[in-house]
């Protein structure tokens, strides 16, 4: 796999998020953007979108070796984060109507 470059930064690759079918995201899908490869091991993803500052998107999920099975280190899975500073967001969101 070759890296991705945006600026300065190398990346690994870039993931695409999907909440189907549902305005809750219930059925969240996480996937090479470029692939369709699933990522199953990635369990949250805090987007920050700041008018005012850097918009980042930090990834948590659980370490694997090459053969995708779980890091655990003192009978605790081995849990990383990566930051993405200025990621690429396009986000539909909705509003709520006051209904009182």
């Amino acid at each position: 796999m070759s890296a991705l470059v945006a600026g300065e930064a190398v990346f690994k690759r870039r993931v695409r998020i999907q909440c189907v079918g549902s305005s809750t995201g219930i059925a969240t899908s996480i996937v090479d953007a470029d692939t369709g490869e699933p990522i199953s091991n990635v369990f949250r993803i805090v987007i920050t979108i700041d008018v005012n500052d850097v918009n980042k998107a930090e990834i948590t999920y659980h370490e694997s070796n090459a053969d995708g099975k779980l890091l655990v280190k003192d009978g605790d899975v081995v849990v990383s984060t990566a930051e993405s500073v200025d990621p690429e967001v396009d986000i539909t969101a909705f509003e709520v109507r006051d209904e009182s």
